[in-house]
């Protein structure tokens, strides 16, 4: 009696009506208010609104029905084969979903579904890798904004690969904790790219001075990000430097200014085919032979050599008092006394100083506001 009367009543309500009627007695049937007596014609009520005419009803009910932990998978199926708005609330949150129910919403190639499903915190790791592998930009985003989901480094790499152009993916993959260097660096390659091509599309005058710039962005973040690397992950993003043909004398002598020495350890045991230790100890015993035989083995231009010698002794004569200013004036003073140092080298080591001279003047002008606040 209770099926025929609520659908003989649902028959002549409104579509506003019947959403609020039968969202009630949903909700009522999730918190388990509803009699052990009533719960099969409940369940009725719920199979016959499936064919309710307006799909903004059957969300409605969708919606709340959603986190019902015993809801039967007959009512579940048909919510799932309804339109995506129906759909979307159930795979976002139902407990009763199994990997197969998962993989099929998936294959349903939506990107709302998708979202909804890479929002679950019980995703397994065959849903995780086909959201990374196969899946749409608004899918991998709601993947990484998941707090819940482990993604290895690899299918953090995938990502960045497939979707590094993607402005909100990116910036995704940038704030995480956990993004290894090496995918952190193509990002930031990739990001330089954009604005490489933004400015070719905008007809910026001054393209080489451009150039220079983008470069020199790409190198000082290189280096940053070899910074705040772990050890163990240094070789491997020294390594995706070199694969990628971003191992260049620009950044080595970025990183030499910094006093990225284990940056630098790791580029001329990859170069040279020494190992770590051995370049670490020809770098430390300040021996110019060993360190010009190692130098000539890297395959490095012959004519940095004397830049590089002039940083290494810099630092080791400054020791503890590190002094990135006076490092780089050390390599200007070679570079101006070496004849085979080229236009570039220098015109690089030009600019390097330049911007020494506008971060001290900036920290300068930071502490007389302070003096005078």
């Amino acid at each position: 009696m209770f099926v025929e009367r609520f659908m003989a009543w649902s028959a002549q309500a409104g579509a506003t009506q019947r959403s609020a009627a039968v969202c009630k007695l949903a909700q009522a049937y999730v918190h388990q208010y509803v009699a052990a007596d009533d719960l099969k014609a409940t369940e009725q009520v719920f199979t016959l609104y499936l064919q309710d005419p307006d799909m903004l009803v059957r969300a409605a009910l969708a919606q709340a029905l959603a986190p019902s932990e015993h809801l039967p998978k007959c009512v579940i199926w048909g919510f799932l084969e309804d339109v995506s708005a129906v759909a979307e609330p159930i795979y976002a949150v139902s407990p009763r979903l199994n990997c197969g129910d998962l993989a099929a919403g998936l294959n349903r190639n939506c990107a709302k579904i998708e979202a909804a499903i890479a929002r679950r915190y019980d995703l397994d790791d065959d849903c995780v890798r086909t959201i990374v592998e196969r899946g749409t930009a608004a899918g991998v985003l709601a993947l990484l904004e998941n707090q819940a989901i482990t993604i290895g480094h690899g299918l953090l790499q995938d990502c960045a690969t497939r979707f590094g152009d993607d402005v909100a993916v990116r910036n995704a993959l940038l704030q995480r904790d956990d993004l290894p260097p090496a995918t952190r660096q193509s990002l930031v390659q990739s990001l330089t790219n954009v604005l490489t091509l933004w400015a070719g599309d905008w007809g910026v005058e001054d393209r080489p001075s451009f150039a220079h710039m983008a470069c020199d962005a790409v190198n000082r973040a290189s280096v940053r990000i070899a910074e705040e690397a772990q050890t163990d992950d240094l070789e491997g993003y020294v390594a995706h430097l070199l694969n990628t043909e971003q191992l260049t004398p620009g950044l080595l002598l970025r990183a030499l200014v910094s006093g990225q020495f284990e940056l630098i350890e790791q580029a001329f045991a990859q170069l040279s085919g020494q190992s770590a230790p051995r370049v670490r100890s020809i770098l430390e015993s300040g021996r110019k032979a060993a360190f010009e035989a190692l130098f000539r083995k890297t395959g490095l231009p012959v004519g940095l050599y004397a830049v590089f010698a002039a940083g290494i002794e810099a630092w080791l004569v400054a020791e503890d008092e590190v002094d990135e200013a006076n490092v780089l004036a050390a390599m200007l003073v070679a570079a101006e006394g070496d004849s085979h140092v080229d236009g570039a080298t220098y015109a690089l080591l030009g600019r390097m100083a330049g911007e020494a001279h506008w971060e001290a003047s900036q920290t300068y002008q930071r502490q007389l506001l302070l003096a005078a606040a």
